[in-house]
């Protein structure tokens, strides 16, 4: 698989990676689009403290390729987006498509 990796300020370098199986609460996905946001851009910068190297394109949609033993709400063949935004998925805010007022956000720090 490609992907726009940061390993130093100021530039992404298209790579090819090896992803590992998805572990028990994990999913793989097969990237069909993905772009570059403004979050990107401030871990081009360095305004977020990312660790390198990390792989940019957060915001994705695609196909479900494999689901760890624990998964229960995703099966393959499943087409997804993701989103690296906290909030719980399950709150009538999140089921009703406004998760950015979300009534119980994950705590960030534990990412």
């Amino acid at each position: 698989m490609k992907a726009a990796v940061f390993r130093e300020l100021g530039r992404f370098e298209i790579e090819d990676v090896t992803l590992d199986k998805p572990r028990a609460d994990e999913v793989r996905v097969r990237v069909l689009a993905s772009g570059l946001c403004h979050s990107d851009y401030h871990m081009l910068i360095g305004e977020f403290p990312i660790p390198r190297p990390s792989i940019a394109g957060h915001e994705a949609a695609g196909v479900v390729e494999a689901v760890g033993s624990d998964v229960t709400e995703f099966q393959p063949g499943d087409r997804v987006i993701s989103c690296a935004s906290a909030y719980c998925g399950h709150c009538h805010e999140c089921q009703t498509g406004y998760n950015y007022r979300c009534d119980d956000k994950p705590d960030r720090a534990g990412w």
